[in-house]
């Protein structure tokens, strides 16, 4: 802090004194050296050397000098009336009593001082705010230490805010007041579908976007803040080529409908022109020069008062479409209509085609199981064509019975009769298109019985045929492998279960298939029996005479051909000496198996161990 005190009659002393008391601010000093070496004096001082000996204090008017520190550090008091000194209170030289004696006038930072009848000027120190203050202007008003006023920033001094408006005011730090965005200072609704009660970058109400959905004002979208009938002209409806719409700059919907005019979207060749009849459709006017060409050598090509049309050329007519050379005389252009137009092939519905071999050909049971009655399904693929109204005829071999055969699926067009002849079944077709070369068939009977015996069967033929019955494609289905059917209840049942007992035991079980009359049956017992002595005692459920023989664990009895084929019946055998295993245990299974004379199976069967005590 600066100040400027004029001094007048003070001690040495008293302005050290002053001096310190007024530490940490800076003062101006006016004053006259001459009468401060009278006032010292008269305070018993003399010069700028130290107290006298009779320099105390002195009493004047009965009262006590006041202490010239104490003075000092009250500016100006203690030199009033009521402060005398016995040879300075009535100072001639004195220039006032009090402050307001001096000249001039105080201010805001500057004040006047009377010290021992000096006149001073004391300056408010720099930085100090005035009392009065605009307040939120990002402004102080402070003194400047020489007396006067200035105006300084003040981002203390923060500006009033205006709710909802998206900004925050703010001291920019050099005295004015700024405006930031404030995305969260979110306005007032303002009831407008076409904006967001949001900020946007400091502004409110942003426009929601052009063309977004809004019902207010009979509008329908939004153009920037306002609802209105289009914000585009898609808006407005569906343009055709004869009705199309328009959106203004003020939103408003509008329709521009031609007249007389052609659309892109014509049907050529139909002696007609579509045009757009001014009221947003279509009209169609006859256009003659517009002559109808379906491009095909085998149709006329006729154009009667807007009316095209197409009549087939006569069959056998000379053509040339694709290498083509005939007209069927249904307005097609084919290879042939006669098989002598095909060299060594066949014209097979108005194509040649030469005869082949039917490839990926098999025939497969839905069971595998030997006298299984199941579907078959048949599969091949084409050679060469096959006709509309052709054949396809299926030879199987005499182990199949076909006599109930059924057509289940096909996958060719139109449909497929089933006739049986013998071991032949035919399908004949109707109704369809012709099956080109390299067509995969699948025909899927029903009610098929396979061979009754196990192993693989034998082939079956097929052939693709006219409807005259010559062959087209022929092929063979390879046999497939059958396992043996079931011998069921099969059931092997000791006399004793006693341990190392020897005696008969009882073999039953029921078959499935048929028993040739020279077959045989094996019965394989578990390493747990001992059958080597093995004797047939009885056997119920076939014809004939049987021998018994002995390989290891399997007991064989061959029937001798004296008696009948055995269909599905229930055999009971009974065989002595058979001796049980040495030891308490629960035996292995007993396998049964039916054969056909030369030893492949018919059924087979297993029969529970049992348990020996």
């Amino acid at each position: 802090m600066s100040k400027t005190i004029r001094l007048h009659g003070m001690s040495t002393v008293a302005v050290t004194v002053l001096v310190s008391v007024l530490s940490g601010c800076s003062l101006g000093l006016d004053f006259d050296r001459s009468k401060i070496k009278k006032a010292d004096a008269d305070a018993g001082q003399v010069g700028d050397g130290g107290p006298i000996a009779d320099a105390g204090p002195k009493k004047d008017a009965g009262k006590p000098m006041k202490d010239a520190a104490v003075d000092a550090a009250t500016n100006d008091a203690g030199h009033d009336a009521a402060v005398t000194h016995d040879d300075a209170g009535d100072d001639a030289g004195a220039d006032c009593t009090v402050a307001s004696q001096c000249p001039g006038a105080d201010t805001t930072c500057s004040m006047r001082t009377c010290l021992r009848g000096v006149c001073g000027v004391k300056h408010v120190a720099n930085g100090t705010a005035v009392a009065s203050q605009v307040a939120a202007d990002c402004k102080k008003v402070v003194c400047d230490g020489s007396g006067h006023e200035k105006t300084v920033a003040d981002t203390t001094d923060v500006p009033a805010q205006t709710d909802h408006d998206c900004q925050d005011a703010q001291c920019n730090g050099a005295g004015a007041i700024t405006h930031v965005a404030n995305n969260s200072d979110v306005p007032l609704t303002d009831n407008n579908q076409c904006t967001n009660d949001t900020c946007a970058n400091g502004v409110p109400y942003p426009a929601k976007g052009d063309g977004m959905a809004c019902s207010q004002n009979s509008g329908h979208f939004c153009l920037g803040t306002a609802c209105v009938a289009c914000a585009v002209a898609s808006n407005c409806g569906t343009d055709t080529e004869c009705s199309m719409h328009t959106c203004d700059a003020s939103g408003a919907c509008g329709l521009n409908l031609p007249n007389n005019v052609a659309i892109a979207s014509q049907t050529p060749h139909d002696c007609k022109e579509v045009q757009c009849n001014g009221a947003g459709g279509n009209k169609s006017v006859n256009k003659d020069t517009d002559k109808p060409d379906d491009g095909n050598d085998c149709t006329d090509e006729v154009c009667t008062t807007g009316t095209p049309s197409h009549p087939n050329s006569t069959r056998g007519a000379t053509c040339a479409t694709g290498g083509n050379t005939k007209c069927d005389g249904n307005g097609t252009c084919v290879q042939c209509v006669l098989d002598a137009q095909c060299g060594a092939g066949l014209c097979v519905d108005d194509g040649c085609t030469a005869k082949g071999t039917l490839s990926a050909v098999s025939a497969t049971p839905a069971s595998l199981v030997a006298g299984a009655t199941a579907n078959l399904t048949l599969l091949f693929t084409t050679a060469g064509s096959w006709g509309k109204t052709g054949v396809l005829s299926v030879v199987f071999p005499s182990s199949y019975d076909v006599s109930h055969a059924s057509l289940v699926s096909e996958n060719v067009s139109g449909s497929l009769a089933l006739g049986i002849t013998g071991q032949q079944v035919t399908l004949t077709r109707s109704g369809g298109t012709t099956l080109p070369a390299s067509t995969a068939v699948s025909v899927v009977l029903g009610g098929v019985r396979i061979p009754q015996v196990s192993g693989t069967t034998n082939a079956i033929a097929l052939a693709t045929q006219t409807s005259a019955a010559v062959d087209i494609d022929t092929g063979s289905a390879a046999g497939v492998m059958l396992t043996p059917s079931t011998i069921s209840n099969a059931s092997v049942v000791p006399a004793s279960t006693a341990i190392s007992a020897t005696g008969v035991v009882t073999i039953t079980g029921t078959t499935t298939n048929p028993w040739d009359r020279a077959g045989s049956i094996d019965l394989q017992f578990p390493s747990d029996f001992n059958v080597s002595g093995a004797t047939l005692t009885s056997f119920m459920g076939s014809s004939g005479m049987f021998v018994l023989s002995v390989s290891g664990q399997i007991v064989t009895l061959t029937r001798q051909g004296d008696g009948t084929t055995t269909d599905s019946s229930t055999l009971t055998i009974v065989l002595d000496n058979i001796v049980n295993p040495n030891a308490a245990i629960t035996t292995g299974s007993t396998v049964l198996t039916t054969r056909i004379g030369n030893g492949i199976a018919i059924d087979r069967g297993t029969a529970p161990g049992v348990d020996i005590m």
